[in-house]
């Protein structure tokens, strides 16, 4: 009697994201597709086992790298509302998970957002964030709000910024 043994068929579906790599047998595979083997078992019998591997899209969001804030004033960053954000440092910011954060510092600021979408692929976008001073350029002027003028030094005298003003 000669008993034959079945074909074994395996499949694998393996998800990964873009500019990302899977590797299978020494063979690295960045494009979705089906890709079979016929390989034997220990027992020396065929099997085939294939690999479904789907490449899934990054997040695609759009951020001036670089900014500028004026001094005193906040700057609000509108991102898109689709994704997940995760803001680092959370310094200066009204919320460091969200797409639309106010930004208010005194000091020039490096951030680094990690954005992740639903299939949980992500990139990550840095900003940074330069003070300027106010424009004083004609016609515009700069009136402090506040001065505190206690005698340490700092905010002790109240003056109007302008071109033209001593």
């Amino acid at each position: 009697n000669v008993e034959v043994a079945p074909v074994i068929f395996e499949e694998s579906i393996i998800t990964i994201c873009e500019g990302e790599s899977y590797t299978l047998s020494g063979v690295e595979y960045t494009d979705s597709g089906e890709y079979c083997f016929l390989e034997q078992t220990a027992a020396g019998c065929d099997s085939t086992f294939c690999l479904l591997l789907e490449v899934k899209s990054n997040p695609v969001v759009s951020l001036e790298p670089i900014q500028t804030i004026i001094a005193g004033e906040s700057l609000l960053i509108d991102l898109p509302t689709d994704y997940n954000y995760t803001w680092m440092p959370t310094d200066g910011l009204s919320c460091s998970d969200c797409p639309n954060p106010t930004i208010t510092i005194e000091e020039e600021m490096e951030y680094l957002i990690t954005v992740a979408n639903p299939d949980n692929c992500s990139i990550q976008i840095p900003l940074q964030l330069l003070i300027s001073l106010p424009n004083c350029e004609a016609p515009y002027i700069f009136l402090p709000n506040t001065f505190t003028p206690n005698g340490d030094g700092e905010n002790d005298e109240l003056f109007v910024l302008g071109n033209g003003i001593e």
